[in-house]
Parts: C-alpha cells; structure tokens; sequence
C-alpha cells in the first residue's frame, strides 16, 4: 500500500518538502532501496511525471516474497489433513464422484508402498485411535497421561510420536509400526 501510494504521488507531482509526501517518499525509499536504478523511469507525456519502473519491481518483488512467507507459514502450520483437501480439488464432489482423482492424490494416511503415513490420532479416544490405526497395519502404544491440558476431556490423546503424517517403514506381518501416544486426564 506504502508503494502505491508512492506511485501515485510521483505521478501527480506531490512536493516532497511537504510532510506526509516527505515522509513515505523516505519510508519507502528505504524499502526500495535495493530497487533504485534497476531501470529508468518513464515520463508519462500528459502529466510530465516520471512512473518509477523501480517502485513497480519493488511491489512485484516484496508480493512474491509475502506470498512465499504466507506459503510457508500455511504448509507449517495446517495439518496433513488440510494439506491432503486443498491439493485435491475434486473434495467437495461425492466420494464415488472423485475416486478416480482420489487415486491419483497422494494422501499421507494410507499405505504408500514401502511406506506409510502416520494418521492424525490427536484428540481420539484410544479404541477409536487403535481402529484408525489398525487398519493402516500400526498399532497404538499408550505411554502415559498428561494433566496439563484441562479443556480436553480426559481419556483422548494429546499427543502422539511419530507426529501425523510422517512416513514410517512398514514391517513385516509381525512387527507393525507403534505409535506412541499420551492420554489427557483430569488435573
């Protein structure tokens, strides 16, 4: 926004000795320092004011920092779940409408060759966790209760290792891969 209102006040010739002009000419001439003599300005003929090339490449260059960050911070932050419904964009169809599409989407909670994807079990009980589980050839190993978190009902899981969505080895038919988890009880 800094950046369009600069381009607009160069455009219309604002006087720079004036205060608010002066003081987003020096705020975003320091952000676009890095940008200053990249290409020369151009004179629009009507109003015989320069359009800084440099101020556009600026707000070109800082967007597509801000949507990287924004990306980055969005993939951290959701869960594998989330994560697995926006590349599938067929999710809001029926389910026997998108299982052709659902086939080819790789989804982190199924079996994926040599291996497989650690489910989200967070906030289950431990029945439910161990079905979950259990049909992804896991099994669930509880290792302990946790009463530092007072707003969960006692008896679901708080928190697991490995986390959700990480890739573990399958074993064999007789060693299924564990997931540890910690139950909440009452404080």
């Amino acid at each position: 926004m800094i950046f369009l209102t600069r381009l607009l006040l160069k455009l219309i010739g604002a006087n720079p000795n004036n205060f608010f002009a002066g003081f987003l000419y020096g705020l975003s001439g320091l952000l676009l320092f890095p940008f200053s003599g990249i290409a020369p300005s151009l004179i629009i003929p009507p109003l015989n004011q320069p359009l800084e090339i440099s101020t556009l490449v600026g707000m070109f260059i800082y967007f597509l920092i801000f949507f990287m960050i924004a990306r980055f911070l969005k993939i951290l932050i959701s869960s594998p779940e989330s994560y697995k419904e926006e590349l599938d964009p067929e999710s809001h169809k029926a389910p026997n409408e998108r299982a052709f599409a659902s086939n080819l989407t790789i989804d982190t909670t199924e079996k994926t060759g040599l291996y497989r994807g650690v489910p989200n079990l967070q906030k289950l009980d431990l029945f439910t966790a161990a079905e979950r589980a259990s049909a992804l050839g896991m099994r669930v190993v509880p290792v302990g209760e946790v009463s530092t978190y007072p707003n969960i009902a006692p008896g679901l899981i708080v928190s697991q290792n490995p986390m959700p969505g990480t890739l573990v080895e399958s074993k064999d038919s007789n060693g299924k891969p564990e997931i540890q988890v910690y139950l909440s009880r009452r404080p």
